[in-house]
């Protein structure tokens, strides 16, 4: 996946071509639907929810140019998947998210696969995460893409 999709199509951070080849995709959807996890396109599950496509979560973390040790704020918590790419680089992700068992899912998963640097709110996310400003925002419904620092 990694090779055929995201580097040939331009993505070179090493620290995101590495958390893409480390964290487990398939993790991230329901049994019958983990033969589609790591093909070149969005996969559609539950209630509205989408694991997105590979190569769209690796450009949009290539273009927060992390460091490493950063603290990241997601608005969205989705599947997870994004949080724990998102994790593998930087220091702690604190994700915000409005919907409660989307929440418990991807808390859940990511405990699953080890990832222990996320801080998970059920809140809605208009106020952000004001007791860890400034954070870096990562914020990606409907596939557009803002960061900035707060």
């Amino acid at each position: 996946m990694v090779s055929r999709q995201i580097l040939s199509r331009g993505v070179q951070s090493d620290k995101v071509l590495s958390a893409m080849r480390r964290v487990p995709r398939h993790e991230f959807l329901p049994e019958h639907l983990s033969a589609s996890a790591y093909e070149d396109r969005p996969v559609p599950i539950a209630e509205g929810l989408t694991l997105m496509q590979p190569y769209l979560v690796a450009y949009m973390i290539e273009a927060l140019c992390l460091k490493g040790g950063e603290k990241v704020l997601q608005i969205g918590a989705g599947t997870g998947y994004v949080a724990a790419i998102l994790a593998a680089i930087a220091g702690q992700v604190f994700i915000i998210e409005r919907v409660g068992q989307h929440a418990e899912t991807a808390a859940a998963t990511l405990i699953d696969i080890g990832c222990r640097n996320f801080h998970l709110r059920h809140d809605d996310g208009t106020q952000g995460w004001i007791e860890e400003a400034p954070l870096m925002r990562f914020w990606c419904p409907a596939a557009r893409l803002s960061c900035q620092k707060s």
